[in-house]
């Protein structure tokens, strides 16, 4: 595969003056939005979600309808703003691997995704199982999280050993503040 560094420190980690960037503010995750952006993705799916901040800038930067997967959607919202008000962002309450969830996602999306950001669960098993449930879906590209996160070891792993075959197409995406994000092409 391939690797794209995106400017500053290439060791990733803090930026802001020492404060922690969430995924919506790295380099890394701009680059990806920009890419799908490129690729005409028009559905998305997140999974993994948390406080909603890269689903949003994902429906913003690239231009689509998101839905966002994750156990306990809604409940961190509160902390930091007064909630999604995104007309083009689905918030689904669930477990990515749950065939459910699966097809909730995919009638609001209106039968397909373009594109899937697994940003969920971060253990070789988990994103195995997000991987054989949703690339099949999947019909543009997939981007897996955290691969270059040293604190996350679950990514990296998958990313260099992940399910046999991983597809061939593939890039690592990383800049200032990232923790990388691996991309796979159909």
């Amino acid at each position: 595969g391939s690797a794209a560094f995106l400017g500053g420190d290439e060791h990733g980690g803090q930026a802001h003056g020492g404060d922690l960037m969430t995924c919506a503010e790295c380099v890394d995750f701009r680059a990806w939005c920009l890419l799908c952006r490129a690729l005409d993705v028009t559905r998305y799916v997140e999974i993994g979600t948390f406080l909603g901040d890269s689903a949003r800038k994902a429906a913003k930067l690239i231009e689509c309808s998101v839905v966002t997967i994750d156990p306990t959607n809604g409940e961190n919202f509160g902390r930091w703003h007064d909630g999604p008000s995104e007309a083009d962002i689905v918030y689904l309450t669930g477990r990515s691997q749950d065939p459910a969830i699966l097809n909730a996602a995919l009638e609001a999306l209106g039968g397909f995704v373009d594109a899937v950001f697994m940003d969920g669960d971060h253990s070789v098993p988990g994103l195995t199982a997000d991987f054989r449930l949703w690339w099949p879906r999947a019909t543009k590209l997939m981007g897996i999280h955290d691969i270059l996160n040293p604190e996350v070891p679950g990514p990296q792993a998958w990313w260099e050993n992940g399910p046999d075959p991983l597809p061939v197409d593939r890039l690592r995406l990383w800049g200032p503040g990232g923790q990388g994000i691996g991309v796979l092409f159909k």
